[in-house]
């Protein structure tokens, strides 16, 4: 009998636990049920002041590749409007008292004069953006917070080649039935009799959705000269202008294999044309051989992209082809995905990095400095 209750009480407890475990799992933000929370749909939306929104978007990785692509969360405008976002993994999204979001949006440096990425830059991008990858499939969670003691419109948008957002509903278009008029029926009668005027309902088709119906009342038979009355139209109610959200892709590059068309760093994603190269630039800053400071760049999922990449110095661009770079994009490990190059330079000034898409398809990367 003890063995018995033993046993219960374990099995009562064991239940009790998966329960308690698949009402937190199945928990949005807060406890809320996160399917009643909108997708991001990259249209602008009002928000009250001194209040927060949240939105959700798809997000699928393969496990079984090692894929790990890339979303960005972008908040159009948000460094000067004082509307900020974070981003939150569906494991703890239900505790937002901590306040520890996997990532916010925040301002990219750029050049005041040129507009690109730049770690010297005294500038910032009027937008907020966020880049990550994530490490299983599933809902994620954006909260939009307004700062400001005044009601502000925000643009929020997510890209990436698996961030999944619903399908816009299709209003299906009318389809009005033309309804045939009826024609009086008038039966013959003998001369001198007077015939009475006979009523008749018609239906007068407007327009392809709109129907008037009227009363005719049609005179005795005789001589009619037949009257055409025009129907005025109801006035053209004019649509509101749709706003167009940005293309989630990229441009493709190709035919970049050249240093003197290297771009700005820009920590934003890019897309490479097969069996190809470009090149990206960044400043650097040291004061002396003894103070130099780390460079850091990143290649995102790198080691299963089939992406590469080299770093270069200025003197060796005079016929780099014959040369070799001073770093490449390694792992540490086998099982990490990006592809790292961390070192000094030798001095400040401009410094490069090539590119190398190794894929007989177009691949969207991701490179960052730090």
């Amino acid at each position: 009998m003890k063995t018995f209750r033993m046993i219960a009480s374990v099995t009562l407890l064991l239940g009790a636990a998966i329960l308690g475990w698949q009402l937190v799992a199945a928990q949005g933000p807060d406890g809320m049920d996160p399917l009643a929370i909108p997708h991001v749909d990259n249209l602008p939306h009002p928000l009250a002041p001194n209040a927060s929104a949240w939105y959700r978007f798809g997000y699928g990785n393969g496990a079984d590749t090692g894929d790990r692509p890339t979303a960005t969360v972008r908040l159009i405008n948000g460094n000067h409007t004082g509307v900020i976002f974070e981003v939150w993994p569906p494991e703890t999204v239900n505790n937002t008292k901590e306040n520890k979001p996997i990532g916010r949006g925040t301002p990219t440096i750029i050049d005041c004069d040129s507009g690109y990425a730049s770690s010297s830059g005294q500038c910032q991008t009027a937008d907020l953006t966020w880049t990550g990858a994530f490490g299983a499939s599933g809902n994620y969670f954006v909260r939009v917070i307004n700062t400001n003691n005044d009601q502000v419109t925000f643009w929020l948008t997510v890209q990436g080649l698996t961030v999944s957002q619903p399908t816009p509903t299709r209003v299906p278009t009318s389809t009005a039935t033309r309804t045939a008029l009826p024609k009086p029926t008038v039966a013959a009668s003998p001369i001198g009799t007077i015939i009475p005027p006979t009523i008749v309902t018609q239906t007068v088709v407007v327009t392809e959705t709109v129907y008037v119906t009227r009363t005719i009342i049609l005179p005795p038979l005789g001589p009619v000269t037949p009257t055409i009355e025009t129907v005025a139209a109801p006035p053209v109610i004019v649509p509101p202008p749709v706003i167009v959200p940005p293309s989630n892709e990229p441009p493709v590059v190709s035919n970049a294999d050249d240093p003197n068309r290297a771009l700005y760093m820009d920590n934003q994603q890019h897309r490479l044309a097969a069996n190809s190269a470009m090149w990206f630039r960044f400043d650097y800053s040291a004061d002396d051989a003894s103070n130099r400071l780390t460079a850091l760049v990143r290649l995102v999922n790198g080691n299963n992209s089939g992406v590469r990449f080299e770093v270069w110095t200025p003197d060796l661009l005079f016929e780099w082809w014959k040369k070799s770079p001073v770093g490449r994009g390694t792992t540490s490990s086998s099982n990490d995905a990006d592809l790292v190059w961390r070192g000094g330079l030798t001095g400040g000034g401009t410094y490069y990095v090539r590119v190398i898409n190794d894929n007989n398809l177009t691949t969207t990367f991701l490179l960052v400095v730090e």
